[in-house]
């Protein structure tokens, strides 16, 4: 839950004094929670730090006791903010009563920013701004677009009115020393929650994950060990079979025989298989028999196996729920499950996507992709490409598989074909030849080879072009995957 304006106001009447002079050491985005920022402050003699966390489901500001992780590698805004901000000197800290939203006045060297937290909960942001109220930058620019605000334009506060600046408290914080180590050891506590419920949630997701598939070798086992019971039966039959002598011909589809082992001696009928002699089917029943007889021990001790796991299984689930969180990782070793539990709390950014080609413009504006090797050239082929766009490769040379973009009842122009055939000769190991033969058809026409490594394919109605190798004429094309 995010903090209240009364909360807001608690937190701004302790730490004003103390933030107003201070120098701002440094300005960090934090790794461990989504759109959260902290200030290293230097006032009064010592280091303080200061947590701004405009948006998500725990939006607040707070002093806090130590400094936070931050990622890797920082983000361009949080590089940007950095080297506006870093060294200056905070003049002013305001809050307007009943509003969600803190302004820091800073000064650094003659430029004079504004930066200000709107504390929205999933709507908030934090805008800088400068000396002539134009907007500089703000950590969500998406969100700043919803409301109009962009760089470059004037800046506009969210109006008293609007439904994410002014709230009516649940609850009040009460005013005076220590708002902000209340504050911080409540969040701190709430998070530390959420961290522990996503590791038992992602704990228990995987041990339930081999609960479904033990229960489902449970029953294959079990179904295993039904066959095998069938022993006794069809060494039966073949016994019943061998008192039909004289009387079956091949194609006959059943015979009645006397069951012997029956007190009554009642006939029966058996059924036959009439592409077999008499002999043959007697011969099967006996051979089929014994092989499930020699399996069943087997097939038992799979199943004794497969039922201890599952009881393992469902007592761990038990487990799982009630045991502390720092205990789950050895549960989940001492099941043998590969894998560790990841805290699912917060909502996951999305990591970058490796691109599985290089991207070329042909002078026409038509795309030619280029594969980067074999899994990105089968990736390119079978995942990117369309049935009808253009498939092109060196003829007799391991290369890249290259596409060509097609549009719907349009067919690459013949210079689009020639620089795409220069692409495929150029990433191909016939680069350095005098000339190469590039094989191109539709798309729809290449298909896998079963069991080879990625990138092999087979082709069907290929046609050819010969082309001389022209790194000229590659280093020319455009490249818009790259930036200017």
């Amino acid at each position: 839950m995010s903090l209240n304006a009364a909360e807001i106001a608690a937190v701004v009447g302790e730490v004003r004094k103390l933030l107003t002079g201070s120098i701002w050491r440094s300005v960090r985005e934090i790794g461990a929670e989504a759109g959260a920022w902290q200030v290293e402050l230097r006032s009064q003699g010592s280091n303080h730090h200061l947590l701004i966390q405009p948006a998500g489901i725990h939006s607040r500001f707070h002093l806090c006791e130590s400094r936070r992780p931050a990622p890797r590698e920082p983000s361009a805004t949080a590089m940007r903010l950095r080297g506006l901000l870093e060294g200056a000197r905070c003049l002013a800290l305001l809050h307007d009563e009943g509003e969600r939203a803190v302004r820091f006045d800073l000064q650094r060297g003659d430029t004079c920013y504004s930066l200000i937290a709107e504390l929205f909960g999933r709507h908030g942001n934090l805008h800088l701004i400068d000396s002539d109220g134009l907007l500089v930058t703000s950590t969500n620019a998406k969100r700043a677009a919803i409301r109009g605000l962009a760089p470059g334009q004037k800046w506009v506060p969210a109006a008293s009115v609007h439904k994410y600046g002014r709230v009516t408290p649940a609850a009040q914080e009460p005013p005076g020393a220590g708002a902000s180590a209340r504050i911080a050891a409540r969040y701190d506590e709430r998070l530390r929650r959420e961290r522990e419920h996503g590791e038992r949630s992602a704990v228990l997701a995987q041990i339930r994950r081999a609960l479904k598939r033990e229960r489902r070798r449970v029953k294959a086992v079990e179904g295993d060990l039904e066959r095998a019971g069938r022993a006794t039966e069809l060494r039966r039959r073949g016994e019943l079979l061998q008192g039909a002598w004289g009387r079956v011909q091949r194609g006959a589809a059943s015979v009645d025989v006397i069951d012997y082992h029956d007190p009554e001696q009642r006939t029966v009928t058996v059924t036959l298989d009439p592409a077999l002699s008499l002999q043959e089917q007697i011969e099967k029943l006996f051979r089929a028999g014994k092989r499930l007889e020699a399996a069943r021990a087997g097939i038992e001790a799979r199943l004794d196996t497969a039922r201890q796991r599952l009881s393992a299984l469902t007592a761990a689930e038990a487990a799982a729920a009630d045991c502390d969180v720092a205990a789950l990782p050895r549960l989940v070793a001492g099941l043998g499950m590969r894998g560790r539990a990841v805290a699912t709390s917060g909502r996951r950014r999305k990591q970058p996507t490796r691109r599985c080609y290089r991207h070329f413009s042909a002078t026409d504006g038509t795309d030619i992709l280029v594969g980067r090797g074999g899994a990105d050239n089968d990736r390119l082929t079978f995942q990117v490409a369309k049935g009808n766009d253009i498939w092109m490769h060196a003829r007799d040379f391991a290369g890249a598989h290259v596409v060509v973009r097609g549009v719907r009842g349009q067919p690459p122009s013949q210079q689009t074909l020639v620089e795409a055939a220069a692409l495929a000769a150029h990433y191909s190991k016939g680069a350095s030849d005098t000339s190469v033969d590039v094989g191109y058809t539709a798309r729809k026409h290449v298909s896998r080879v079963k069991g080879a490594a990625p990138g092999r394919v087979s082709v069907a109605a290929m046609k050819t072009i010969t082309i001389r190798p022209n790194p000229a004429l590659v280093s020319a094309l455009p490249r818009p995957d790259r930036a200017p």
